[in-house]
C-alpha cells in the first residue's frame, strides 16, 4: 500500500500539472486525459487504475500488477482516488504557499528600493 501512495505521489508530481481542468460547472477535461495518462503510467511500468478530476486538477491513478479491472475491489478504487485526491490538494495548496511567498518577497525588494 505504501508503494501504491508513494507511486500515486511520484506520478501526480510528475504530471499532474500536464493535466489540469477547472473545478465547476464549466469544466473542460481533455477528452484523451485517459489515453494520456495511459500512457504516464505505462512509462513507469505501471497500468492505470483511474483518472481523478479534484482540486482544479486531472490526476492519474497508476498501479502495479497486471490483475483486470474488473477484479479490483471497489473499496480499492476509492483508497486509491482518496489518497491521489489528497496528494493534489497538497501540492496544489503548496505551490500557492510558494507563489504567495515569492509576491511577498517581491514586494518587500521592491518597497526596500524605493
Amino acid at each position: 500500500m505504501i508503494k501504491q501512495a508513494l507511486a500515486i505521489a511520484v506520478t501526480l508530481i510528475l504530471f499532474g500539472p500536464a493535466c489540469m481542468a477547472r473545478v465547476g460547472s464549466d469544466i473542460k477535461v481533455p477528452r484523451d486525459a485517459a489515453a494520456t495518462c495511459q500512457g504516464h503510467c505505462q512509462s513507469i511500468g505501471m497500468q492505470l487504475s483511474a483518472v481523478a478530476v479534484m482540486a482544479n486538477n486531472v490526476g492519474c491513478i497508476c498501479q502495479f500488477g497486471r490483475e483486470p479491472q474488473a477484479a479490483r475491489s471497489a473499496q480499492a478504487g476509492e483508497q486509491e482516488a482518496v489518497t491521489a485526491g489528497m496528494a493534489t490538494i497538497m501540492l496544489q495548496e503548496e505551490a500557492m504557499r510558494q507563489q504567495q511567498q515569492y509576491q511577498q518577497q517581491q514586494q518587500y525588494q521592491q518597497q526596500q528600493f524605493h
